[in-house]
């Protein structure tokens, strides 16, 4: 016996609903299953970002700075630094791995 399903008379405008189609046939699925899954993938993110507010809030910054100014360790190499608006680690201005952190701009 298959789990129990609702229906929802979904209004889209037609732009959206045209780019939906041609995307689910894209990825040969059925157009119910697109937006199932494009709802479901939005639900997730959103659970993903309370998640992060829920432990930013449990925070102990005091515990970080220590960590942080702990004596030893390594200083990062160059593939370890970006800029901050440019990932992965090749800047996308400068289309090399920068020598620290930048704004690209």
């Amino acid at each position: 016996m298959s789990k129990p399903q609702s229906t929802y008379p979904l209004r889209l405008p037609t732009s959206v609903k045209a780019e939906v189609i041609r995307r689910a046939k894209a990825e040969g699925t059925s157009f119910n299953q697109f937006v199932a899954t494009a709802v479901a993938e939005k639900l997730a993110a959103m659970k993903s970002a309370e998640f992060v507010l829920e432990r930013r809030d449990r925070a102990n910054y005091a515990a970080f700075d220590k960590i942080m100014k702990r004596k030893g360790g390594e200083k990062p190499r160059p593939e370890d630094i970006y800029c901050h608006e440019c990932t992965p680690l090749v800047c996308k201005q400068l289309r090399a791995v920068p020598a620290s952190p930048v704004r690209c701009s």
